[in-house]
């Protein structure tokens, strides 16, 4: 207003308008941003928007305008501003969300619904029960191998992880030492961890088991074995059975001179082999007294013999076959 007192002449009066202008001060938190930000004047009854925009790896938390929040939004218009505002931004770091399972017989760590900061490293501890080994492992829905340990590098987006697992499976070795055999009950190429074979041992004719050696022992037969390892197993078998032997020359009759050669022969056989010969001879009969021709002869089937004193009409060739395990 303008007052003209004790008016005495003309005069002039003349007046102008401007627009009024507003400040809507914008501001953002660390690790995104606003556009405008600041102080940013609006005229009367126009309109403003702003733009939220977080850095890499966060997303808006929330959004305050004139202390009140609208949200997490990315964008905000102040229709028809007639008035001072405030608007401002926070932000918080993107998390995604591993989903880690474990099939029976096992597990992994850390397991379930695994919260995981963006950018950050996830690993994961696969460990089967004993007797049981990891099969496979999916990444994703992909495998990746029968792996213990996995890590999600650098992580931007949400994973699963899932781990199976199989029973071990070991390898039985039978060997025989000696005449025999093994049967094993189930006769199986490979058998699961913590399975019972029942191995029996089987002599051949004229030999028998002794014991059994490596990864069981005793002389326990059958003996039950729990396969917890690849196992390998040994029977040993002693041969008990002595040589046949039998004379052939000078067998009844013979007349021999003093002094001449003689061809004893014989025939001697043995389960395995006949590993030594020995020849005596008595005077006297069957009954001997037997004094020693020769030992230690190789099973040649005879041997030529001087012929020595004193003279007798009652003459018998004894022949006794070794083998090498000291049967005669």
């Amino acid at each position: 207003s303008y007052n003209f007192p004790n008016v005495t002449a003309n005069h002039t009066i003349a007046a102008s308008f401007a627009i009024d202008t507003y400040t809507i001060t914008a501001s953002a938190g660390a690790n995104g941003s606003i556009a405008p930000s600041g102080a940013v004047p609006v005229s009367h009854g126009a309109s403003q928007a702003f733009t939220i925009t977080p850095d890499t790896c966060y997303h808006v938390a929330d959004v305050l305008v004139d202390g009140g929040s609208v949200g997490a939004v990315a964008s905000y218009n102040f229709p028809n501003v007639t008035a001072n505002h405030t608007i401002a931004a926070s932000f918080a770091r993107d998390t995604f969300t591993i989903a880690a399972s474990a099939g029976a017989n096992g597990s992994i760590a850390p397991n379930g619904a695994v919260p995981v900061s963006c950018g950050a490293s996830q690993g994961f501890t696969i460990t089967p029960d004993p007797g049981y080994h990891v099969a496979d492992v999916l990444v994703d829905g992909g495998s990746v191998g029968a792996v213990t340990v996995y890590t999600f590098p650098s992580v931007t987006a949400g994973h699963t992880i899932a781990a199976s697992f199989a029973i071990d499976t070991h390898t039985l070795t039978v060997t025989v030492a000696g005449g025999g055999s093994v049967t094993r009950a189930p006769n199986l190429v490979s058998y699961d961890h913590g399975a019972s074979v029942q191995l029996t041992a089987v002599p051949d004719s004229g030999w028998a088991f002794t014991g059994w050696s490596g990864d069981t022992s005793g002389t326990a037969n059958p003996v039950t074995l729990v396969m917890i390892a690849d196992r390998a197993v040994t029977a040993a078998f002693a041969d008990t059975a002595g040589p046949a032997v039998l004379v052939v020359s000078p067998n009844g009759g013979e007349l021999l001179g003093l002094g001449s050669t003689a061809t004893l022969s014989w025939t001697a056989t043995d389960n395995v082999a006949v590993t030594a010969v020995d020849l005596f001879l008595s005077r006297a009969g069957a009954a001997g007294p037997y004094d020693s021709l020769a030992t230690g002869l190789g099973n040649s089937g005879s041997y030529g013999w001087t012929v020595t004193g004193p003279a007798t009409a009652d003459a018998f060739l004894k022949v006794i076959a070794h083998d090498a395990a000291g049967n005669a």
